[in-house]
C-alpha cells in the first residue's frame, strides 16, 4: 500500500513536468485534425460517433506499484529530404548523427557516440515541409527492442520550440535494416507555391528523379511510399491527398501547367579537411610506428598544426561537426569513433591531446 500512495504521488506531481506540458500543449487541435475534421458529425447523419468527440486530452493512466522506464513511442517519425531519403532506402540504412563532436551532446547522449532523432508527432518544430521534404514512420517498439532510446528535450523548458523528440543512443553509426523498422514513406511535392496559390510550384529533374527513386527502392523493400501532392495533406498524412506513382503526380502537375527544370548544380565529393588526414595519423602514428615522413602531403600539414598549434584541436572538433551528416565523411567518423572507444575515453579532445602527446 505505502508503495502504491509513492507511486500515485509520483504520477500527480508528473503532471506538472515539462514533458506532460509539451504532450498537452496543441494536443486539442492535433486531435481536431485527426477526427475532427469530417462533414458528418454524429451517428445520426451517417458519421462515427453517437455525439460530437470531445477534442480534450485524456488523463494519463496512473503508475502501476513499481518503477516505469521510459522508451520509445509506439510510432515515431524522421524527418528529411527526398535527396537523403533515397539514399537511406538504396542502402537500407540510415545514418545516425554523431554526438561525440561535443561534450554537451555526449552527455545528453549518455556518453554514446551516436544518436537518431525522431518525433513522436508530425506537428513537432522538426517537421520539414514543402518542395523535397520527407517523412519516414518508423515501428517505435521495434526500434525499442533493439536500441535503448527515450525523450528528450535538448533545449529545455525556456525555449518556445516543441520538437517532441525521442531519441536513440548507440554506439552504431548505422540502424540497419532500415526495412525492418521502416512502415512507411510520405514524400511532399505540392503542386502549387502555397496554399491558395495558383502558380504551379518549380520542381527540377532531379526532384523527379529523386522521388522516383525513393518509389522503386520502396517498392523493392516492401515498404509504402505517398507522395502527397497538398501541403495540408502532408501534414496530416490523409492518404486520400497522395499518389503511389510519380507517373500519376506528373500527369496532375502537368495538368495544371507545371514544367520542370534541368538541375545543373554539381558538387563532386571531397575528402574532409581535417578529417582524412587526422585519421591517417591516428593509423600510421599513435597506433602505429610510423613517422612523419610515412605521412601524405596533407597528415604532415596537419602533423605539423597539432605539434605546435593548440587551435588545431578547434579545426578537427569543427570539421566533425561540419560532416556529421556527409555520407562521404562517414568512414572518417567511424574510425575517430572506434579510435575513442578502444582507448577509453569520453571525449574527442581527449584524443586529440593524446595524439598531439604522441607527436610532441
Amino acid at each position: 500500500m505505502k508503495l502504491l500512495l509513492e507511486n500515485w504521488k509520483k504520477y500527480l506531481d508528473e503532471q506538472n513536468e515539462p514533458y506532460q506540458r509539451a504532450v498537452r500543449k496543441g494536443h486539442s487541435s492535433a486531435k481536431k485534425e485527426l477526427i475532427g475534421l469530417g462533414d458528418e458529425k454524429t451517428g445520426a447523419g451517417g458519421g462515427p460517433y453517437k455525439k460530437k468527440p470531445s477534442m480534450k486530452r485524456s488523463k494519463s493512466a496512473p503508475p502501476a506499484a513499481g518503477p516505469m522506464e521510459e522508451g520509445i513511442s509506439q510510432v515515431v517519425y524522421h524527418f528529411t529530404d527526398i535527396d537523403a531519403l533515397s539514399n537511406i532506402l538504396k542502402t537500407n540504412k540510415i545514418m545516425t548523427s554523431v554526438a561525440y563532436g561535443t561534450g554537451a551532446d555526449m552527455a545528453t547522449n549518455k556518453k554514446r557516440l551516436y544518436y537518431f532523432s525522431m518525433a513522436r508527432s508530425m506537428r513537432s518544430t522538426y517537421a520539414k515541409e514543402g518542395r523535397g521534404a520527407a517523412v519516414i514512420k518508423l515501428d517505435g517498439r521495434k526500434l525499442g527492442n533493439n536500441y535503448k532510446g527515450s525523450p528528450v528535450d535538448y533545449w529545455g523548458p525556456g525555449w518556445s520550440t516543441d520538437e517532441m523528440e525521442d531519441r536513440i543512443f548507440t554506439d552504431k553509426p548505422y540502424i540497419e535494416p532500415a526495412s525492418r523498422y521502416i512502415e512507411e514513406i510520405g514524400v511532399s511535392m505540392p503542386l502549387f507555391d502555397s496554399i491558395g496559390d495558383k502558380k504551379p510550384q518549380t520542381y527540377t529533374d532531379r526532384n523527379i528523379e529523386w522521388a522516383r527513386t525513393i518509389q522503386e527502392e520502396g517498392k523493392k523493400l516492401g515498404i509504402p511510399v505517398y507522395i502527397y501532392y497538398d501541403s495540408a495533406g502532408y501534414r496530416s498524412q490523409r492518404k486520400e491527398k497522395a499518389l503511389t506513382s510519380v507517373d500519376e503526380w506528373i500527369k496532375m502537375f502537368e495538368k495544371i501547367g507545371g514544367e520542370t527544370t534541368e538541375w545543373s548544380y554539381k558538387r563532386e565529393p571531397s575528402d574532409p579537411y581535417y578529417l582524412a588526414p587526422f585519421v591517417e595519423i591516428l593509423n600510421k602514428i599513435y597506433f602505429g610506428d610510423g613517422t612523419k615522413d610515412d605521412l601524405s602531403e596533407k597528415g604532415q600539414k596537419l602533423w605539423g598544426n597539432m605539434k605546435y598549434y593548440s587551435d588545431s584541436n578547434r579545426s578537427i572538433v569543427a570539421d566533425i561537426h561540419n560532416n556529421k551528416s556527409d555520407p562521404h565523411a562517414r568512414s572518417f567518423i567511424v574510425a575517430i569513433g572506434k579510435a575513442m572507444r578502444k582507448e577509453k575515453m569520453d571525449s574527442v579532445e581527449d584524443l586529440i591531446n593524446a595524439v598531439r602527446e604522441k607527436i610532441r
